[in-house]
């Protein structure tokens, strides 16, 4: 058993150099496949343009806007304007209004918000109120209270009440007064333990002190706590309920920093909840907190909501939405019409005849899907919404200029056509089979002749596909092939293409003692 061990560890050992060395040659092998077109035909010339030695110029000078200027143009054909659905709009003015969503939790109105308090100490004998939840009015009786002090102040002030009787005939004034303010003193003392102006006539009618002494509500609303039992001592100052008014109630929302500028005091809120599907509320943002909650770096928002059904329960989540109008006449150009790079954003004008500008634009607000414009458009320019990315994609696949059917030295740009292009001594023509085309086995053939038309059958061409850069696929696709000499001029290849959408394909075509000539035709991949 160890030595089958020991020779089946050198078979793994070997395994794994021989891995690492294909890995190797294979890592070598992976260059550039323009550097290594370079590479094959020899270093370029420096009398020779430097469309002739590198595939990714043109072949021919084109016409470009100015240093800085953000225009480029790009032409379609019919069929490729249909091939990727180009739809536009026309840019116009409209009313523009921003809405802002977020969660927000309904709270109690603090300006609504009792205690009922126990004005004298003593035993609670009875309460009106057992349970939490329970509707009152103002005034309305809550609890009855039992307190000796209150026994001890009504008896005082029958005695000053007496005592005022008795000096009232006195012609002695001072006598009158002061017992006058004996009484008072003892209405002030039962006023200020709770006992309203109707109880204290009745006291004053009954000879006989009351022993309780009813606790009212003071203000009416929902109770929504009870803190005490029947028979329960208190002591003076001694919280017995909370009430609530819930005919308004708060909304508490939070907005981010970013949201802050589209809020403002008296705005407009609705708001809609699971438990009333349907049926929104409405209210006004009245209060704005002035710190950022340094956590989750919002801004707590409270707005008054009314709540005259109770519909709205304390501590119910809701959604909330604020509206703010960005203005009623707004140059605005829709979301999908924008091609953002993350340093500028692009449209694309229709300039008619298949002829696409790019155009850089200054971008405001956003909202309702679609985007403030404050600089690059004018109304009634018609800009494209709906295959602008492949659009653009065609235009980095041609430099930034026009594109295949407006090329010079290009055919008409008809389907099913071959492509010529004339490069200084060589005429080079340019098909494809199937004559559109797909994605799988395509044959891509070029004839070159010379200035007097005579086929060229000693040169050495090779074919460089390539797809531009996509999202998903930073570096593009970039395929070679080596074209073979089928007779009369003609040079064939086979490309594998594996995608659908616009290719360009590099023709390099090297004879002997002569420098290596390139060409650039397009391709439109279904």
């Amino acid at each position: 058993m160890t030595r089958k061990h020991f020779y089946l560890g050198i078979g793994i050992a070997l395994v794994l150099v021989v891995a690492g060395v294909l890995l190797f040659i294979n890592g070598q092998g992976v260059k550039d496949v323009s550097q290594e077109a370079k590479e094959r035909i020899g270093p370029a010339r420096s009398d020779v343009p430097a469309s002739a030695t590198d595939p990714s110029h043109d072949a021919h000078p084109r016409k470009t806007e100015p240093a800085g200027s953000e225009r480029t143009s790009v032409q379609l054909t019919p069929e490729e304007q249909r091939a990727i659905d180009v739809q536009t709009e026309v840019v116009a003015y409209r009313p523009l209004q921003k809405e802002l969503f977020t969660v927000g939790r309904i709270d109690v109105d603090e300006r609504k918000l009792a205690f009922v308090p126990a004005r004298i100490a003593g035993r609670l004998d009875k309460l009106f109120v057992n349970f939490t939840g329970i509707e009152v009015k103002k005034g309305e009786p809550l609890a009855l209270i039992y307190s000796p002090d209150l026994v001890a102040a009504q008896r005082e002030y029958h005695l000053a009440l007496e005592n005022l009787e008795k000096v009232k005939g006195s012609d002695i004034n001072e006598v009158v007064e002061s017992a006058r303010s004996l009484v008072e003193a003892s209405e002030t003392r039962l006023r200020l333990w709770g006992i309203t102006d109707e109880q204290t006539a009745e006291i004053k009618t009954h000879k006989n002190p009351s022993i309780h002494m009813t606790i009212s509500s003071p203000i009416g609303g929902t109770v929504i706590e009870k803190m005490v039992l029947e028979g329960k001592y208190v002591t003076e100052g001694e919280n017995l309920y909370k009430i609530a008014d819930l005919s308004t109630v708060w909304m508490l929302a939070e907005v981010y920093e970013y949201e802050l500028p589209w809020v403002r005091l008296g705005q407009r809120v609705e708001i809609t909840s699971l438990s009333s599907p349907g049926n929104a509320s409405h209210g006004t943002v009245s209060f704005i907190d002035p710190i950022v909650n340094s956590n989750s770096r919002t801004i707590r928002v409270r707005a008054d909501i009314p709540n005259p059904k109770r519909k709205l329960k304390p501590q119910m989540f809701v959604n909330a939405k604020l509206v703010a109008s960005l203005g009623e006449k707004v140059l605005a150009v829709p979301k999908s019409a924008v091609l953002d790079t993350g340093v500028r954003q692009l449209v694309y004008v229709d300039q008619g005849n298949g002829v696409y500008e790019g155009r850089e634009v200054t971008l405001g607000s956003e909202a309702a899907g679609y985007y403030a414009v404050t600089k690059g458009l004018s109304p009634g320019e018609r800009i494209v919404v709906v295959g602008n990315f492949l659009i653009d994609s065609q235009r980095e696949l041609t430099g930034g200029t026009v594109g295949m059917a407006g090329m010079e030295g290009m055919a008409p740009g008809k389907k099913d056509e071959m492509v010529v292009q004339q490069q200084e001594k060589l005429k080079i023509t340019f098909s494809n089979s199937p004559k559109s085309p797909i994605v799988g086995k395509n044959t891509l053939t070029v004839k070159v002749t010379d200035q007097a038309g005579k086929p060229v059958t000693d040169a050495k061409v090779a074919f460089v596909t390539s797809m531009p850069a996509m999202p998903g696929m930073p570096g593009g696709m970039s395929l070679e092939e080596e074209a073979k000499h089928t007779g009369n001029g003609e040079y064939e290849a086979l490309a594998q293409i594996v995608m659908a959408g616009p290719w360009k394909a590099v023709v390099t075509v090297s004879r002997p003692g002569q420098p290596p000539t390139s060409a650039t035709f397009s391709l439109t991949v279904r």
